[in-house]
């Protein structure tokens, strides 16, 4: 599980990365124009994300702080501090032991307490990540960022980092 966890987290920042990379290229007003989505912009949909990785890795971490902080700041600093964020995430992700992510910890979900293992909290992160890079690529091209080009495929991360080859 560990080499999993590894690949999981490291690809989640990559992704990130790639996605962050791309936005940076846009007119602002575009990441803050109103779309019908799960957040109502690409702005609002990277706060999330950046919320809800810090959330959990606060949660998984046992440190009493909001859950879902509010984020301030412009978008230079939001793309920043997404990175930074995922950067956490990752350099956590790799540092446990397989019997550190199969120990469980206790967190709240909307009023009630749960205990799960930390892979599984760690897996269900990444996975949340991904959903929302997802939906920012279709916000994009609604919006007409037609020169979205990043690749944000775990597969292709996968050749990317163990240098598949081609046949």
């Amino acid at each position: 599980m560990k080499s999993h966890i590894s690949s999981i987290v490291n690809y989640n920042l990559w992704a990130n990365k790639n996605l962050i990379e791309m936005l940076r290229t846009c007119n602002d007003d575009l990441i803050d124009k109103n779309i019908i989505s799960s957040f109502p912009s690409i702005r609002k949909t990277l706060e999330h994300i950046w919320g809800v990785e810090n959330g959990w890795l606060k949660s998984i971490i046992e440190t009493p702080e909001e859950f879902f902080p509010e984020f301030k700041g412009d978008h230079s600093l939001l793309y920043s501090a997404l990175i930074k964020g995922s950067e956490k995430f990752a350099q956590f992700g790799e540092s446990l032991s397989e019997d550190q992510l199969s120990s469980e910890f206790i967190t709240q979900i909307q009023d009630k307490k749960y205990s799960f293992q930390k892979q599984r909290a760690i897996q269900h992160c990444m996975n949340h990540t991904t959903h929302h890079r997802g939906q920012i690529v279709t916000m994009a091209r609604q919006i007409g960022l037609e020169e979205i080009t990043a690749r944000l495929d775990y597969i292709e991360y996968v050749a990317i980092t163990e240098n598949s080859e081609v046949i």
